[in-house]
């Protein structure tokens, strides 16, 4: 009896470890295991490009695998900051690190992976920040799609972190995503016996998590929703035509922050107040349980 329970709770770890890296996407070189030489003859990991030169290097003090990738900055007119991006470095990178990243047609709720980071001075934190993005052909200029952004306190050993992706254009598709770590928010080092000492960002199995649906299913789009007035100065309604056990309405600025959740439970009406909104556009997501049940855009003016 004993054996047949410990061979059943394994194949439920099997079965759930396989439903797991099927929801998963794999990022090109996201386990740092391929590098070349650049033409400064600096190792590069592939499919990744560096600010500076020395400023991503090859570990072996890995998560997993051979290698890791250790993002640091290196001595200039003070302390330049390591900055890692995937795809190829961009022609205006240094006016605008945001340009560039890999071509990419599917959002993810999540970006996961494992970090280790120096703690060299305090307060100090490493960045991780993740644009989803698309080209706007009407107003030739890239638009960002889906954003998250998060900040690693230091840690001594390997822990797995998750950046939470907020889809601030639902329903568009991306056409390329950016990755950026920065090792330091303060660039800090210090001098001990050995000499100079710069805080470094060590990172490892890199992968996207859980698909974000490009559409609203069919069930979902039988309950119709309103919102009147829209655009408006105070407060506005939204109303679904069938009264719902969870409903949550999100309401995202155009960076990609969730500026303000309201909830409500067995009813088909929320009322939204502009209560520390400037005036702007906005975007809305109304969720009915964990399904999105519509979105759309929000004026207050």
């Amino acid at each position: 009896m004993k054996t047949n329970i410990k061979v059943a709770i394994a194949l439920i770890v099997v079965l759930l470890a396989v439903l797991v890296k099927a929801n998963a996407q794999n990022i090109n070189n996201g386990g740092f295991e391929n590098w070349t030489l650049d033409s400064n003859q600096d190792s590069v990991p592939n499919g990744w490009w560096k600010m500076f030169s020395g400023t991503s290097l090859r570990t072996t003090d890995s998560y997993a695998g051979n290698y890791a990738s250790v993002v640091k900055g290196i001595p200039m007119c003070g302390i330049a900051p390591g900055i890692m991006t995937n795809g190829q470095a961009p022609f205006h990178a240094w006016d605008n690190p945001s340009f560039g990243g890999t071509p990419i047609n599917t959002k993810f709720y999540t970006f996961s992976g494992h970090y280790k980071n120096s703690d060299i001075c305090v307060g100090d934190s490493s960045v991780i920040t993740v644009i989803f993005k698309k080209y706007n052909a009407i107003l030739h200029k890239i638009d960002t799609v889906a954003y998250g952004q998060l900040v690693l306190a230091p840690v001594t050993n390997y822990t797995s972190f998750q950046v939470n992706i907020s889809d601030v254009q639902p329903g568009i598709m991306p056409d390329s995503v950016l990755i950026r770590f920065e090792n330091s928010k303060y660039n800090c080092f210090k001098m001990d016996s050995l000499g100079l000492v710069i805080s470094g960002l060590y990172i490892d199995e890199l992968s996207f998590v859980r698909e974000i649906p490009m559409t609203v299913s069919e069930n979902e789009t039988k309950n119709e929703v309103k919102i009147y007035p829209n655009p408006f100065s105070n407060t506005t309604v939204l109303t679904v035509s069938n009264s719902m056990d969870e409903v949550c309405v999100e309401i995202v600025d155009i960076n990609g922050k969730i500026v303000k959740t309201i909830v409500g439970n067995n009813t088909n009406r929320l009322l939204i107040d502009r209560n520390g909104l400037a005036d702007g556009t906005y975007l809305y997501r109304l969720w009915n349980g964990n399904s999105v049940l519509q979105y759309g855009k929000l004026v207050i003016m």
